[in-house]
């Protein structure tokens, strides 16, 4: 066997994994590949000026979370709640069950810990 990194894989390499993972899933953890990729982003500008926003995407059901930036001026004003609340609209119906967070955002869990997003299909 031999390691290889690259920062340019072959689209052919890159599928076998994305390949390997659904197949494991499917078997072990339960998961369905939700089959439309999602990635979306939500911005709050202030003339003109990005000031806060959201990364997410959305596959295997799941909504992964992986920025949410609020810049220093924006805390403490209820628009990280916003940002989660049009999370919350833009993710339902769309048959996702959960909503996980990257490793990353260490200090986005000690804010998520007060909401719960909701990705229920009303």
């Amino acid at each position: 066997m031999k390691l290889e990194l690259t920062t340019n894989p072959s689209k052919n390499d890159a599928k076998a994994i994305s390949d390997g993972i659904i197949n494991f899933n499917r078997h072990t953890v339960g998961l369905e590949p939700y089959d439309d990729e999602i990635k979306f982003s939500i911005f709050v500008k202030d003339n003109g000026l990005v000031v806060a926003g959201l990364r997410a995407v959305c596959y295997w059901n799941t909504l992964h979370i992986e920025l949410l930036w609020l810049d220093e001026s924006c805390r403490g004003q209820g628009i990280g709640e916003k940002v989660i609340k049009q999370t919350e609209e833009f993710v339902k119906g769309k048959a996702l069950r959960n909503p996980l967070l990257k490793p990353q955002a260490g200090r986005l869990s000690l804010f998520m810990k007060s909401w719960v997003i909701n990705c229920n299909t009303v």
